[in-house]
């Protein structure tokens, strides 16, 4: 299969013009292992600003595929690498006149040194979800349990929850495994925090925040301060350089604010009906406000002693409002009797709700 060559028109050369100046910076900036949220905001909105970004953006992700598979050349004497005066900041095709011939060494090496560049971009960001360094914290069905982190950041978990936490010296990563936690992050700009949890990447440098994973979706809700919300490839450049897809661009999160995210889209931010609300499980009160029967029991069966599932596929759609305090789950399934006509059997390992007929 032919490639298509670079350029956004045939009369576009990539190496001269702006635009591809400008994708060959971002691919750079958004590879760096101590990318800001500020600049992963900034790249997308270079994105959107033009249809011309984004292909640019698309035809240097194609060069950069090419750079990688540049097979190493042998290394220069010490006469050659005497003789070259090849100025890097005048284009190959420019400095190989007669005149200007440089050797066909010097073209390998300089090939070599962008794409070892990169290459070393992708290892430090993969490098950093490697298993070396990892502390796991979990917590039992029914409890919760509160955990301050060597740089003085609190994560709460709720019941059956898991944490990988991974800290280097410019970096502090978090991997929720399963469940729901809160985090109270210390503030260090110069050390981003960043919580993975499914198909998100939550970033902050020092703000209050709670993330919950459920089968299907993450939900974020931001108590204080202000988040970034990003699809998790975006933090693995080999999955960052195939595609732009705008429906899982950024968002931008704020105090009182909450946003969720799944295989699709992440949504743009919604206010929290009700703020305490983020936080009330840590104090064992479960409040759900109009929230599908499916989704809520992923949260209560977390503290329940006996696992609750639904046998009628059809009601876990259903919307549930209401409460559950102090582990009291046994209370809240009597009330889906009067509440959604739903009966609760309660059998020898766990309890099947269904329609009552």
């Amino acid at each position: 299969m032919m490639r298509k060559k670079i350029g956004t028109s045939p009369d576009v050369r990539a190496d001269t013009d702006p635009v591809f100046a400008a994708a060959a910076e971002w691919i750079v900036r958004v590879h760096d292992p101590d990318v800001t949220p500020e600049s992963i905001a900034a790249w997308q909105s270079w994105m959107r600003k033009h249809p011309a970004h984004t292909e640019a953006f698309r035809r240097m992700e194609e060069l950069d595929e090419l750079l990688r598979s540049v097979p190493h050349p042998p290394d220069a004497t010490s006469r050659e690498m005497a003789r070259d005066s090849y100025d890097g900041s005048v284009p190959i095709r420019l400095w190989r006149r007669p005149d200007r011939l440089v050797p066909r060494w010097a073209l390998a090496a300089s090939a070599l040194v962008t794409a070892v560049a990169l290459s070393l971009l992708v290892i430090a960001s993969i490098g950093r979800w490697g298993s070396a360094g990892t502390r796991v914290i979990a917590t039992r069905i029914g409890e919760n349990r509160v955990v301050r982190l060597a740089d003085d950041s609190i994560v709460t978990l709720g019941g059956d929850s898991r944490v990988a936490v991974r800290f280097r010296p410019r970096e502090r990563d978090i991997d929720l495994l399963r469940g729901e936690a809160f985090f109270k992050v210390a503030h260090n700009p110069q050390r981003p925090f960043k919580v993975a949890a499914g198909g998100a990447v939550v970033v902050a440098v020092g703000t209050q925040f709670d993330v919950r994973r459920d089968t299907d979706q993450v939900i974020v809700d931001v108590v204080e301060g202000r988040v970034v919300v990003l699809p998790r490839s975006s933090v693995f450049p080999i999955t960052l350089l195939h595609a732009f897809r705008p429906r899982l661009a950024a968002v931008s999160v704020g105090a009182g604010e909450q946003t969720s995210v799944d295989s699709v889209e992440i949504e743009p931010p919604s206010q929290i009906p009700d703020p305490a609300d983020a936080a009330s499980w840590q104090s064992g009160r479960l409040a759900f406000r109009m929230q599908p029967l499916g989704d809520v029991l992923q949260r209560i069966n977390r503290y329940s002693s006996k696992p609750i599932v639904i046998a009628d596929p059809g009601i876990a759609g259903m919307k549930v409002t209401g409460t559950v305090v102090d582990g009291n789950v046994t209370g809240w399934v009597a009330s889906l009797r009067s509440a959604l006509g739903i009966e609760a059997v309660d059998e020898r390992d766990h309890i099947v709700l269904r329609r009552i007929r």
